[in-house]
């Protein structure tokens, strides 16, 4: 049985909103639009990525950016929109 560890960005486009809100390669997504993402399956994770035009994100940090969990997914965050 795999452990799910989570859903991590694994990259930002400079200049996009994302980039400009401060994501960063390696933090950890925790919520999406009220949709928990901490026990998310990668497909249903990019399933509510790609079904909203406007995203309110909740993200954990990762100022080491260090990889702790093998099984970790990583999704790129090319452009979203971003909201304060």
């Amino acid at each position: 049985m795999d452990q799910n560890c989570g859903i991590f960005i694994s990259n930002v486009e400079k200049g996009s909103k994302a980039y400009d809100g401060g994501l960063k390669r390696g933090d950890q997504i925790l919520e999406v639009n009220g949709t928990n993402f901490e026990n998310i399956s990668h497909s249903k994770a990019l399933e509510v990525l790609r079904g909203n035009t406007l995203l309110s994100v909740t993200v954990k940090s990762n100022l080491l950016g260090k990889s702790f969990c093998p099984t970790q997914r990583f999704i790129p965050f090319e452009s979203v929109s971003w909201q304060r």
